[in-house]
């Protein structure tokens, strides 16, 4: 937990807008393919087909929040009017959070989540599911938090666990750029709870919701190895990528590394939680790091290293 609350407050809306998944070429694709006809920017990519068609919606809860960039889009574009949000970095990132009223942040560990039956007209899992290792309870709470017209919206990733590319994948994108080095990140290096268990979560989401599945898109199993086992020098190549993530996704030679679902409210079910032994936890969890990048890991928790990075940020 504590690793990630050090990721979560170490987030600004500067790195966000900088990360390569959110380059104009993958932008644009997805905006065609999630409905949206307009030129992509913002979140208006995945949201705004959403908006108008599952919009407005009075009572709305967002798990996994971060900044509450995506919780301020929704009020801003009158899908709702207030949001109530659970954030395990709640009380560490308030510095760089968008200062919105309408948004309720509250501190929880996600993987114990409780809230009360029936209370949400709209539920937001937006980047926060693939952060879990508590699966299987966060389903059926979320479920059974809906009310009966409810609607969920989940977006996630749901590629390989930790990011650990499997050789099918990478022997696809190798033959389609034979002059692109591809080198998959080691354990040690992907932060936090990221991708503790993507794999699981497909088919988890399937099996509660898909009764009540509204709308799915499935896409990513190119774009998203690409722009993480390549450095952004290869940006150029990314127009190509995205077509070739496209015929991937249409034909299935590549499993998908993002979902985009939306669902109503299935009966009520509870799957049987995973038996995990203390060894499975450590692995998933804490992989063995090398000493200088625990160290490294060590310094950014003071408060020095923090005041560096808050003057570099206002100097930047």
């Amino acid at each position: 937990m504590r690793v990630e609350l050090d990721v979560g407050q170490d987030i600004s809306l500067d790195d966000i807008a900088r990360n390569r998944i959110n380059r104009k070429p993958i932008l644009d694709y997805k905006a065609r393919i999630l409905g949206n006809k307009s030129a992509a920017g913002g979140y208006s990519d995945w949201l705004d087909p959403f908006i108008k068609q599952y919009g407005p919606r009075k009572r709305c809860l967002s798990l996994g929040s971060g900044l509450g960039r995506v919780e301020s889009y929704l009020i801003e574009q009158g899908f709702t009017t207030a949001i109530d949000a659970i954030e395990v970095c709640a009380s560490v990132n308030s510095e760089g959070r968008i200062n919105e009223k309408g948004v309720d942040f509250m501190p929880g560990d996600l993987n114990f989540l409780d809230i009360q039956p029936d209370s949400y007209d709209f539920i937001l899992c937006h980047g926060v599911l693939h952060h879990l290792i508590n699966l299987e309870l966060v389903l059926h709470r979320i479920n059974r938090a809906l009310r009966p017209d409810g609607v969920l919206l989940i977006y996630e990733y749901v590629g390989e666990d930790r990011w650990q590319f499997s050789d099918q994948r990478l022997s696809v994108l190798k033959k389609a750029f034979p002059n692109v080095a591809f080198t998959v990140p080691p354990l040690w290096a992907v932060p936090g709870f990221e991708s503790v268990r993507s794999s699981d979560l497909l088919p988890l989401v399937r099996s509660v919701f898909s009764s009540v599945c509204k709308q799915e898109v499935l896409y990513g199993g190119a774009y998203f190895p690409f722009v993480t086992c390549t450095p952004d020098k290869y940006d150029d190549l990314l127009p190509e990528v995205v077509r070739l993530d496209e015929a991937c996704a249409r034909d299935g030679t590549l499993a998908p590394c993002y979902l985009m679902g939306v669902y109503g409210k299935a009966q009520e079910t509870q799957l049987a939680a995973h038996p995990w032994s203390d060894e499975q936890l450590d692995a998933r969890l804490a992989p063995k790091t090398p000493a200088a990048v625990r160290v490294k890991r060590t310094l950014k928790r003071t408060a020095i290293w923090r005041a560096l990075r808050s003057i570099k940020r206002r100097l930047a």
